[in-house]
C-alpha cells in the first residue's frame, strides 16, 4: 500500500543564498517531504500538487510577493 503524502509537504520559498536548501535539508534528515522552488510562480505550480506548509524568508515576500501568493495562487 503506497501513501499520498504530498498534503504533508512543504515548500519553500528563499531565494537569497542557501537558505532553501539548507531548510530542506534539516527537514527531509527529520523525515518530512520537502521541495524547494525557485520562485512565487513556482510555488504556486507546486501547490496544486498537494503542500502542507509554505515556508518563505522574507526576501521571498518583499515587494509583490505576498500579493502574488494571495492574488495568484490561494
Amino acid at each position: 500500500m503506497t501513501l499520498d503524502r504530498s498534503a504533508e509537504r512543504v515548500l519553500i520559498l528563499a531565494p537569497v543564498g542557501r537558505d532553501a536548501e539548507l531548510m530542506c535539508t534539516y527537514l527531509e534528515r527529520a523525515g518530512m517531504l520537502c521541495k524547494t522552488c525557485d520562485d512565487m510562480d513556482s510555488l504556486c505550480s507546486e501547490m496544486a500538487g498537494g503542500v502542507g506548509a509554505l515556508v518563505f524568508t522574507d526576501e521571498a515576500l518583499a515587494q509583490a510577493g505576498a500579493t502574488h501568493l494571495l492574488a495568484e495562487c490561494l
